[in-house]
């Protein structure tokens, strides 16, 4: 039943080289960053202009990227293959924009995602320095390797990044991690970019991805986990009730109720120890009490035995001739 629950919610959520319909532009990676997390990417100093004429084809990825550099103060590196292919690729828009400078670094990465190109961080301290790298060409066996690690409280960094790849550990209380591992394979497209394998003997998983999909499916793996925890049997729960007696006195019938109760305390539990001189005994699972002036019966019991409460007391509360 786990397993194809895990499967049903996941679907939506395989891994997937488009990242337009999953991140939607307009909050920046610094913005969407968790208290106390910060963001792999230093901040954007201006406004991204893309200039796209009435003819021809436009900037390529190869200019946006350049224009990106310029913009955050890093320096861009790629390999001949990546390089040739940013130089090759339009960006593929049919207009010119102009991107705010909150919303440069979650844009530029959907193109990249977009068009198959991975970012990775290659130095994050002065002289920065980040890398594009080509999602189609060999390199891309390697690509996992250079996965951010985050702690499980950095989900909201990976969230803002979707041509980013990040490894999080996600803790999984109540579902078994080696069962949803195994179940989960067939959500995995592609195991150069992706992955999800149990943290050892730890109940965690570990999920290797690009930041929107890691985030998403944390998400997800958490809300199962929560409904594979054990629920609250109702029929144990404690209630109240006060019982207004006609004829009996309270003070009467509550010893008479509370020895009842304990009579079927012990046919519910026929292996229950008996307590002798050195057992504790074991905790009441009721309570019996009376107030004299309005003669009322109150009565704390589980659930389960209310009914039965409820009977004894009709029973009980008659006019002795």
């Amino acid at each position: 039943m786990i397993t194809t629950l895990v499967l049903s919610l996941l679907a939506p959520f395989s891994l997937s080289l488009d990242p337009l319909q999953e991140v939607a532009p307009g909050a920046p990676a610094a913005a969407q960053a968790a208290p106390g997390t910060d963001s792999p990417f230093p901040a954007v100093s201006g406004d991204l202009k893309l200039d796209v004429p009435a003819t021809g084809s436009g900037p390529t990825m190869l200019q946006l990227a350049k224009q990106y550099g310029d913009l955050t103060g890093q320096a861009c590196a790629w390999d001949r293959e990546t390089e040739s292919r940013l130089h090759g690729q339009p960006v593929g828009i049919d207009r010119s924009l102009v991107v705010p400078r909150a919303d440069v670094q979650t844009f530029f990465e959907q193109l990249l995602r977009k068009h198959e190109f991975v970012l990775r961080v290659l130095r994050d301290k002065q002289p920065r320095i980040v890398e594009i790298v080509s999602a189609v060409g060999p390199a891309r066996v390697t690509l996992r390797e250079g996965a951010l690690l985050l702690a499980p409280g950095d989900l909201e960094v990976a969230r803002a990044h979707p041509a980013v790849l990040f490894t999080i550990p996600v803790e999984l209380c109540h579902l078994d991690v080696r069962q949803v591992s195994n179940s989960l394979r067939t959500t995995i497209l592609d195991a150069n970019l992706s992955s999800m394998l149990p943290a050892g003997s730890a109940p965690a998983m570990l999920i290797t991805g690009f930041g929107d999909w890691v985030a998403q499916t944390a998400d997800q793996l958490r809300v199962l986990d929560g409904l594979a925890a054990p629920k609250a049997d109702p029929e144990r729960e404690p209630v109240l009730e006060v019982f207004q007696l006609k004829h009996r006195a309270a003070e009467q019938l509550a010893p008479l109720v509370e020895s009842a109760l304990e009579l079927l305390v012990d046919v519910s539990h026929p292996g229950r120890p008996a307590a002798d001189a050195g057992t504790p005994p074991m905790p009441r699972s009721h309570r019996i009490t009376f107030d004299g002036k309005s003669n009322a019966l109150i009565v704390a019991c589980r659930r389960s035995a209310l009914a039965e409460v409820r009977k004894l007391v009709a029973e009980l509360d008659v006019e002795v001739k």
